[in-house]
């Protein structure tokens, strides 16, 4: 099966399709057990979300294979809820032009929920097969911006454990500001070098300097009310999926929050300690 449709790529997306009922033998839907035989029309049925939300997204990068959208804050890539990053990609992208183009994008990593910026999209099998590999192998490199408490050295590397596995992420400090209720609060450039569950989170707060507006590892006075998280995924470099030979680099701007919160801080420091 795998090698009469492009869009199954594997046993296990052979087991999906049977399992949802996507195969049809003659024009009826078929289970996995069965024999086809000479002259038998085995049919592949493209699957459309039940809902689609509809929620603009801004989109970066787009071709045939992939995309790249600057996911908003507070808003999930995927789960049992309707408002997902995944649920409203039928609504922002094209169809894929491939011949193995995916019924609709999926995300390839994911982003905390109340992290936002740029988040890979594969547009078909192969691309999302690939990107899988890439992840793993740590040939998409990534940054952030994250504004945190406190004062660290202007550049270092964390390593600390995380999911008991070995993390590790490399930083530098960009500006620091005066702040009446943190002291210092800095802007850091940051580079995972691993892939844990809230890596950067957990070692910034490890390392005494939590990231504002975290409400999961930060420390009291280091959230502020509506502000959310101050954790932003700037920057993308890999080669692309198909075309190995092309390099995507991909960088957007810091948002107008993390600036404002920074002049914020040191017109207050200023106008109650000078």
């Amino acid at each position: 099966m795998c090698g009469i449709f492009p869009q199954l790529t594997s046993r296990k997306g052979v087991k999906k399709a049977f399992k949802k009922g996507r195969i049809y033998l003659n024009g009826f839907v078929v289970e996995g057990s069965r024999y086809a035989r000479v002259g038998d029309m085995i049919s592949l049925i493209r699957l459309l979300p039940e809902r689609v939300y509809q929620r603009n997204l801004q989109i970066v990068f787009e071709d045939d294979y992939l995309a790249v959208v600057i996911k908003p804050a507070g808003l999930p890539v995927s789960g049992n809820t309707f408002q997902t990053i995944a649920r409203a990609l039928p609504y922002n992208l094209l169809p894929g032009g491939s011949i193995d183009a995916l019924d609709n994008p999926i995300p390839v990593h994911r982003l905390d929920a109340q992290t936002s910026g740029l988040l890979v999209l594969a547009k078909s099998s192969v691309a999302a097969t690939i990107l899988g590999r890439l992840f793993e192998s740590r040939q998409i490199y990534k940054t952030y911006m994250a504004l945190v408490v406190g004062t660290p050295p202007d550049r270092g590397e964390f390593h600390a454990d995380v999911e008991e596995r070995n993390a590790s992420t490399t930083y530098e400090k960009v500006s620091s500001v005066r702040s009446l209720q943190n002291g210092t609060l800095s802007l850091l450039r940051l580079t995972p070098r691993t892939g844990r569950t809230h890596q950067l989170r957990i070692h910034l707060a490890l390392a005494g300097h939590p990231i504002l507006g975290d409400s999961l590892f930060g420390k009291k006075g280091s959230v502020l009310t509506g502000k959310g998280l101050f954790l932003y995924a700037v920057g993308l470099m890999f080669a692309h999926p198909v075309f190995p030979e092309r390099e995507i680099k991909l960088e957007i701007p810091l948002p107008r929050k993390f600036t404002s919160r920074m002049e914020k801080e040191e017109r207050r420091w200023r106008k109650y300690r000078e």
